[in-house]
């Protein structure tokens, strides 16, 4: 009888503590208020714009003319951007995090797969 009497306070005390845990709920980031410095002209750009703004104007804004290559890489990247973006103009961070990991540190295109595609094609 004793040991019930004490399972039932131990249970009464301290139950109630694991059920007084709060979560918090972090806000989600909106694309409008996440600025890129782009150019050497240190001019901010939010994420949203990003997506949004033509070629012609990109060039605009950092100074720099695109080549061929270089616009067509620029449009695809934003397509890419526009789906990490949620209808409600908020960031997918999975999304994101897939894009991350699988790109990595990547710069532009790998020669050797250039050159394999070259001869192998044929």
């Amino acid at each position: 009888m004793k040991k019930v009497i004490s399972l039932f306070i131990f249970v009464t005390v301290f139950l109630p503590t694991y059920s007084a845990t709060t979560s918090e709920v972090k806000p989600a980031l909106k694309a409008s208020e996440l600025y890129l410095t782009v150019g050497k002209t240190g001019k901010s750009i939010s994420l949203t714009e990003l997506s949004q703004i033509s070629f012609k104007d990109f060039e605009n804004v950092t100074g720099r003319k695109m080549k061929f290559f270089e616009r067509l890489s620029f449009t695809l990247a934003q397509k890419k951007l526009r789906n990490m973006i949620n209808r409600d103009g908020t960031i997918s961070i999975s999304k994101m995090r897939k894009y991350v990991e699988h790109h990595g540190d990547q710069t532009g295109a790998c020669i050797g797969g250039f050159f394999l595609g070259l001869f192998l094609g044929p």
